[in-house]
């Protein structure tokens, strides 16, 4: 059996869980925290894993041996770009 703890909550917290519990989608107030904690843990991970991968993409794109494009000239071939896309509206 698990630890018992003690938690304060707001009502408005307190009240979905109600419901959920009343709807059916859970049989406990444990089972929705547990659920919730379920839930936290994959988004800290999916988050981790986003991370991970914007710093592999600079890394990879600070260690590219081609130039690099001025910002200037970066601006304006995506303005050029938005002008053709955009302009037969």
């Amino acid at each position: 059996m698990g630890a018992k703890v003690s938690i304060s909550l707001t009502e408005k917290m307190m009240a979905e869980i109600k419901q959920r519990i009343d709807n059916g989608e859970y049989t406990s107030v444990s089972e929705v925290v547990r659920a919730g904690l379920r839930s936290l843990s994959r988004d800290e991970e999916e988050h981790r894993e986003r991370i991970e991968a914007i710093r592999t993409r600079i890394g990879a794109s600070l260690d590219d041996p081609r130039p690099a494009v001025p910002a200037k000239d970066a601006f304006e071939r995506i303005r050029n770009g938005l002008l053709q896309r955009y302009s037969g509206r």
